[in-house]
């Protein structure tokens, strides 16, 4: 700097500042402040004259100016003191602060910083042991995301040192953000560096991303929203969020500030809101379903959720409501209710709800010690018409009937369908058993109304069995199980009728039962066996062949005769599987005959009236044939005269198909059924059966005998053979033979037996 640019105010200006710097405005320190690479002589002039004004120091004019400047060591200790207090006050605060905090000089050297800093920036010890120039500004640099914006700070604040206020954001690599402030250093009026401020603002970042997402989320929200401060008396809504605006119709507008009871309208005497505002005054969550209405005055169904908000406190000053619209849920859950607890054919209650029924009139009898009734309704015969006319018009008289049902009864009565045909009454409101009797009877009058389903006019009866609560049973299983067996004493009865439970006369329907049950095992367990009777040619007295005869050993049972189970068998369709075994065990036991030079012998096996109706008769008994190895011409099936008759045109298309195999065909027990001679031509047979209730008079020349006659001459008329069963007198068998019958077979010549006892008779009439 050239002599004449230093100025006396540039002198002292320097001078004064180092003195409120605490340092002393010597040659040099003046000098170095103004950046004077050499002390000039006029310079001591200038500092000289400053010093003449400062009262604190007293110089001799006579020594030097570094010598002349004296000032007491009390007073230097004292500011000293006074110096290092302000210090440790200082470095106090900056190190209780949780702001990391750094300051630069006015050449932007790092020259003092907080422990806050250090532990924020991750600053490495070695960085700051005592000599080192600075923390390395490159470090800081290497930990940004984006290094070149602080670099651009730096330069700004340099050109503007005046600046102070919030710099941009700091983002590290590791994910930490850091806010910083900034702010002049100042001695006196002038700026001698800047002092920076840094604050970690990660969570704090974090917390309002997840909140934003929140927010989002709650406006996103399919779900109505509904926030409550609870604080005020009238608890207004403070927010709803766009969803709760479509569920409700009301806009955010209209239901600020309201009590949320206001979408309840005139539902306000719910229990389930009663039970909301119970939730409210003990602070605790609660889910109510709670019938509201729209904007628009409708109707809907929605479930409300609600939870306390705590505030920093712990005090719950706030309510979240969520709304949600399950009309369309309420109506699905009353849809399958419906279908859980009532048949979908009739919409009659099912077994499940008549069960509860049942269970809450026997609470009801109890309490007022009374009695109700309990009838099931079996329809007869009604397989018959679902096999012959189709389901289709099964169920439509199905529910014909569930209507007559209704019409019968009384609303405070229950009529209910547990599946099939079958049907259940409960009489509640009757005071004697003779009144639920009575109904009984008007029921089976409604139903012997012809029914007109499509273009059918059908006829349908019931049998109903009654048991009555709490003599006949004191739960749903024994009435149902007592009225059960009533019913099957009604069918057994004749049909068309009703019956009361009566342990004596139900304990032969328990024994058949037991009979269908033991039955069904029977193929399986292999307790069916053939017995063999033989058929003798009167006109050469040879043995022609055997009929084939089924018998049964239960092991449960024991030996059941054919006239107690065939029946049965006939009824629950076992037959069709026992009768194609019959006919394969006759075919197979007939071919080992013929392999052991028999073969002139033929099988008759008798066919039942659901074996014969079944559409694939034919089919099967080829099959058998095929499997058998057995020749057609040597089997004969024997079909009963009632059997053919009722459906006559399938009847002869059956017969037809059979005889074109080569099988012989038999009409059995012929006399007792209802052919006439026209339906007689039109049957393919070869042979008549006579009945043996017509032998047996035969000794007495009864009127009997005299059909047994006309039926020997009708078969020859016709070029029909004749066969006379239940021969057992030597007079019986004279009779016939006199008559000209062809074949014979009964007691006289041998009872049905096994295999194994048949070769006698076999070689005897060979």
């Amino acid at each position: 700097m050239a002599k004449q640019a230093v100025e006396y105010e540039q002198v002292a200006k320097a001078a004064e500042q180092l003195k409120q710097q605490g340092k002393e405005p010597s040659l040099t320190n003046v000098a170095e402040t103004l950046g004077l690479v050499s002390q000039p002589n006029h310079l001591v002039a200038m500092l000289e004259q400053w010093y003449k004004t400062q009262p604190e120091f007293k110089r001799s004019i006579d020594r030097p100016l570094s010598d002349n400047i004296t000032i007491t060591a009390k007073e230097v200790a004292e500011k000293n003191v006074e110096l290092e207090k302000s210090l440790s006050l200082l470095r106090a605060t900056l190190e209780s602060t949780a702001d990391g905090i750094m300051m630069v000089n006015g050449h932007g050297k790092v020259v003092d910083w907080n422990q806050k800093f250090v532990e924020m920036w991750r600053i490495p010890s070695r960085m700051l042991e005592v000599g080192t120039e600075s923390i390395s500004f490159d470090y800081i640099l290497a930990q940004l995301k984006s290094p070149d914006q602080l670099i651009k700070d730096v330069e700004f604040l340099y050109n503007n040192p005046e600046w102070q206020g919030e710099l941009s954001i700091l983002h590290f690599k590791d994910g930490r953000i850091f806010e910083r402030f900034t702010q002049p250093q100042r001695v006196g009026n002038d700026i001698v560096g800047r002092v920076y401020s840094f604050r970690d603002i990660t969570q704090r970042s974090l917390k309002d991303d997840e909140l934003r997402i929140r927010e989002r989320a709650i406006e996103a929200s399919s779900h109505g929203v509904v926030i409550v401060d609870i604080s005020k008396s009238i608890m207004p809504i403070i927010y709803v969020n766009k969803a709760f605006e479509r569920i409700t119709g009301f806009t955010d507008k209209q239901v600020l500030g309201q009590n949320l009871a206001f979408i309840y309208a005139n539902k306000l005497h719910q229990t389930n809101l009663k039970r909301l505002d119970l939730a409210f005054r003990e602070l605790r969550e609660e889910t109510v379903e709670i019938e509201s209405y729209r904007q628009n005055g409708e109707a809907f169904w929605s479930e409300i959720s609600v939870s306390p908000v705590s505030d920093a406190m712990g005090k719950v000053r706030h309510y979240v409501c969520i709304i949600n619209d399950i009309t369309q849920r309420r109506d699905m859950e009353k849809q399958l209710l419906k279908q859980a607890t009532h048949d979908s054919l009739t919409e009659l209650p099912n077994r499940v709800l008549l069960i509860d029924r049942v269970e809450q009139a026997i609470l009801h009898a109890k309490k007022k010690k009374s009695i109700f009734a309990f009838l099931f309704l079996d329809l007869d015969r009604f397989k018959l018409i679902n096999d012959s006319l189709g389901h289709s018009v099964g169920d439509k008289l199905l529910q014909a009937v569930a209507n007559r049902l209704l019409i019968a009864t009384e609303d405070a009565d229950t009529v209910a369908r547990l599946g099939g045909d079958e049907f259940i009454i409960l009489l509640q409101e009757i005071t004697t058993e003779k009144a639920a009797q009575n109904i009984a009877e008007n029921i089976l009058e409604k139903l012997a109304t012809p029914f007109q389903i499509m273009q059918h006019n059908l006829k349908i009866t019931g049998s109903i069995g009654i048991s009555y609560y709490p003599k006949d049973g004191s739960d749903y299983e024994l009435l149902m199980k007592n009225a059960d067996l009533s019913m099957y004493n009604a069918k057994d009865s004749g049909r068309n009728a009703y019956r009361i439970y009566d342990k004596e006369l139900n304990r032969q329907v328990i024994n058949r039962m037991q009979l269908d049950n033991a039955l069904r095992d029977s193929l399986k367990r292999q307790e069916f066996y053939l017995v063999y009777q033989p058929l003798i040619d009167l006109t050469q007295n040879k043995l022609t062949g055997f009929e084939a005869l089924i018998r049964w050993q239960s092991h449960l049972l024991g030996h059941v005769p054919p006239v107690n189970f065939i029946g049965t068998a006939e009824e629950n369709g076992l037959i069709i599987e026992i009768g194609r075994w019959v006919l394969e065990e006759a075919c197979t036991q007939l071919k080992r005959w013929h392999d052991a030079g028999f073969n002139t012998l033929s099988m008759a096996v008798n066919i039942s009236g659901r074996q014969f109706r079944q559409t694939r008769l034919a089919e099967i008994v080829q099959e058998i044939l095929e499997k058998t190895q057995l020749s057609p011409q040597f089997l004969e099936l024997e079909l009963t005269e009632s059997l053919l008759v009722d459906d006559l045109p399938n009847a002869i298309k059956t017969m037809q198909e059979i005889k074109s195999m080569g099988v012989r065909l038999v009409i059995d027990d012929f006399g007792t059924g209802y052919s006439s001679l026209s339906y007689l031509k039109q049957f393919p047979v070869d042979k008549l059966k006579i009945d043996r209730s017509f032998i047996i008079e035969l000794e007495d020349e009864t009127s009997e005998a005299a059909i047994a006659r006309a039926i020997i001459n009708l078969g020859h008329s016709l070029n029909l053979k004749v066969l006379a069963e239940g021969i057992e007198t030597k007079v019986q068998l004279d009779y016939i033979i006199q008559h000209g019958c062809d074949y014979a077979q009964g007691y006289y010549f041998s009872p049905p037996k096994q295999v194994h006892e048949l070769m006698p008779i076999i070689k005897q009439y060979s």
